[in-house]
């Protein structure tokens, strides 16, 4: 499937694409817009605007908003003009110190005077060319109409490497595409799949992309986003970890990435963030620590990486940083009830004015940080127990229980069918409806066999069908209520305010579908979780589309969608290319929609399909340890039960391997959980996966018509600043001993 993946970019598109040589560089060209091209960036110094073709005879550039066609793949793209082609890619694996573009001219016989180009960056060192042989080629610099343009004339070559680096030895640019080549295949082939042709394409393209954003020499971290946040962040990184790192089976960069942020936990026992993970670090003398949830998340992927994994040498490893990690949490930010405490700003919902007040103030104990905290004392129970800790892991675990008691009393609000988003000073309840309660479904889900439910059934429905009905659109999930005083409907394109102020106050954010999806599958509305997942694949892969979005990188999801349409369409925002919107899509598909969840450290593997009902047939390959896990089901429709569709199943490992498969769907009548064991490496069970016949209501943006209630947002400048910065509580909150 992966050979052939590719996007067609039809002319005058309003699209972008991008690639990184995935250590610290990348290449973004914009189909119809010069100057939203970013052109080679490496560290932060922009190399080269961009390239291109060179009209001798016309003294002119022609650029990709000069094409018939563009053709963009995993590999290179093909700038189409109409009587040549140039193919680009930024190469991976060069050993090189600067990145390498490698650039091939296929030209038509009959047509002269056009030459392949690179536009560079006036007072950036000039760039030298090598043929495939290794040679050193000259090129000319053109200084008649175009400045800092230089291009190949020599009509004998048609393929050669940009560097900016001198005398390159001849052995290693002989390299040069192979080892792209090979470093790109040996990616793909550590997974597959085969479902809808959509689906299939949008999950290969969402797991390259992310794959794309894992960078670093010394120390392997994920870039949040392109283009501005090429740094090692923490949170992003871990949030972004599993859907890029795990369900691809990429574990050897998965265990760098931890060990790169273990390596810079704070140590230092009198400084106020003791104990934490990195909320970003570029080197050893340039890190913060300040988030409240980066320990969290790191681990909860600690804990998934070994189940994935088995690597039992490596919890051993990690155990004193994450015994590190929750004692100072226990010990410095904790209160009576036993939550955790945090700054205003503190949480993913971090943008302030000017960097001190906080734009969307959540402190001192918001609701998803409860829920990852409840989660990491709860691994960090079970590594204890795993190390010989057991005593200290059972003291843990009472603290989890503990807090998991006084989280049903202090936050949920039966009655209205509400989880608080935070609770403010003296137990004050705030309950802002944002997307962070459905972390209360999503984030605990990977403690196989460990209280999760912090709802009853009934409860956690109604909770789960009320935010939906108001925060989730069929292209994306609300930051915030539209009924919220606070609310902003334009992330970017309104003159009222600064983009910061709407970042978490109605923006979309393209990750929290994650959650809400996990949400949605566990109660088996997995048809309504589909609709938003469609809307996604829709923003990778339609190019031609023109009527329903406006800019956006092929191939990958944006960091942001602005809550309200503009002029009709949906507006992309943020970063173009952002991680943990990738990893969340493609994570959707192997955990919630196929089910798999591996534990190698209980040699299981635990299967909850919550297949949409148009998956009649499909197949999926999965890494785990050492080996691969091939799963295949094909619709049977002996039996019959109404919500539910039947399924032969079959599982097959690559490798012997001693491993179960617990399975909760339905069997006969009844939706159980039931066991199997492989039998020489194959096993098969028909079951059934249930489909909720209602259907949830996805929530409308509200008309802002001439006779209509405009949002206070867009009709007054600065409206949030102002009464965030008049507010008495506007102080910044920090909660450390």
């Amino acid at each position: 499937m992966f050979t052939n993946l590719s996007i067609d970019i039809n002319k005058k598109s309003n699209l972008c694409f991008s690639y990184t040589d995935r250590i610290n560089s990348y290449l973004h060209i914009h189909c119809l817009d010069d100057d939203l091209t970013d052109g080679l960036h490496y560290d932060n110094k922009q190399l080269l605007k961009n390239i291109c073709i060179y009209d001798k005879s016309k003294h002119k550039i022609l650029t990709a908003k000069d094409c018939d066609k563009i053709i963009y793949t995993p590999y290179c793209t093909d700038l189409c003009y109409e009587n040549v082609k140039l193919k680009i890619s930024l190469l991976l694996n060069t050993k090189t110190e600067l990145p390498v573009l490698s650039v091939a001219f296929i030209n038509s016989e009959n047509v002269k005077n056009l030459y392949p180009a690179i536009l560079i960056v006036k007072d950036v060192s000039n760039p030298y060319f090598y043929d495939e042989l290794g040679n050193q080629i000259n090129s000319v610099e053109s200084a008649e109409t175009i400045q800092d343009l230089f291009f190949i004339e020599d009509t004998n070559v048609n393929k050669f490497y940009c560097a900016f680096e001198k005398d390159l030895s001849a052995e290693k640019v002989q390299n040069f595409n192979n080892e792209h080549v090979k470093q790109i295949n040996e990616f793909f082939s550590k997974f597959s799949l085969s479902l809808d042709d959509k689906i299939t394409q949008a999950t290969y393209w969402a797991l390259f992309s992310g794959w794309m954003l894992v960078t670093g020499k010394t120390h392997r971290g994920i870039w949040a986003g392109l283009p501005w946040f090429r740094d090692n962040w923490g949170r992003d990184t871990f949030i972004s970890l599993s859907g890029i790192l795990l369900v691809s089976g990429q574990f050897a960069e998965a265990k760098a990435v931890i060990s790169s942020f273990a390596e810079f936990q704070d140590c230092n026992p009198d400084s106020p963030t003791y104990g934490r993970i990195p909320n970003r670090y570029v080197n050893k003398d340039d890190v913060i620590y300040n988030t409240a949830d980066g320990n969290l998340w790191f681990i909860r992927e600690v804990w998934e990486y070994i189940q994935y994994t088995g690597d039992v040498e490596f919890l051993n490893s990690m155990w004193p940083v994450v015994k590190l990690a929750v004692e100072s949490d226990i010990q410095n930010r904790t209160d009576e009830y036993g939550f955790l405490l945090h700054g205003d700003a503190d949480t993913w919902m971090d943008a302030r004015i000017e960097g001190k007040q906080p734009l969307s103030p959540r402190g001192s104990r918001a609701n998803d940080i409860q829920i990852l905290w409840y989660t990491a004392l709860q691994i960090a129970s079970k590594i204890a127990t795993y190390v010989n800790k057991k005593e200290i892991g059972e003291v843990w675990k009472d603290k989890a229980i503990k807090l998991k008691e006084n989280f049903i009393e202090q936050f949920f609000d039966a009655d209205n069918n509400l989880i608080a988003d935070c609770l403010k000073s003296e137990n004050k309840k705030d309950f802002s409806l944002r997307p962070n309660l459905f972390f209360t479904f999503s984030v605990p889900s990977l403690l196989q066999k460990t209280d999760t439910q912090f709802l009853t059934d009934e409860q956690k429905y109604a909770v789960i069908e009320n935010a939906f009905s108001k925060l989730v659109f069929e292209y994306g999930v609300l930051s915030l209520n539209q009924e919220h005083e606070y609310f902003h409907p334009y992330h970017d394109k309104c003159e009222k305010h600064h983009k910061d102020s709407a970042y978490h106050n109605g923006t979309i954010w393209l990750w929290n579908s994650g959650p809400v999806i996990d949400s949605l599958c566990s109660i088996y509305h997995q048809d309504d979780a589909y609709k938003l997942t469609c809307f996604h694949i829709k923003q990778m892969l339609d190019t031609d589309d023109t009527e329903t979005f406006a800019s956006r990188c092929v191939g990958s999801l944006s960091e942001n969608i602005n809550a309200y349409k503009v002029k009709n369409k949906i507006y992309p925002s943020g970063t173009w290319s952002q991680a943990w919107s990738v990893s969340e899509f493609s994570r959707n598909v192997f955990q919630s929609y196929c089910g798999l969840r591996p534990d190698l450290l209980n040699k299981k593997i635990y299967f909850t399909p919550a297949f949409p009902f148009d998956w009649k047939n499909g197949e999926v390959k999965f890494a785990i340890g050492n080996t691969f896990c091939n799963l295949k089901w094909t619709e049977n429709n002996s039996y019959q039960k109404k919500g539910v569709s039947y399924y032969n199943f079959n599982f097959q490992l690559e490798n012997p391997l001693e491993l179960s498969i617990e399975v909760f769907a339905f069997f006969s009548d009844q939706l159980i959980s039931k066991d199997f064991t492989f039998n020489d490496g194959t096993l098969s069970f028909i079951a059934g996966v249930p489909h909720k016949e209602d259907k949830f209501k996805f929530s409308q943006a509200k008309k802002l018509g001439l006779f209509s209630k405009k949002p206070k947002s867009v009709t007054k400048k600065n409206y949030l600043n102002d009464i965030i910065l008049s507010s008495e509580d506007s102080g910044y909150f920090t909660p450390v001993k």
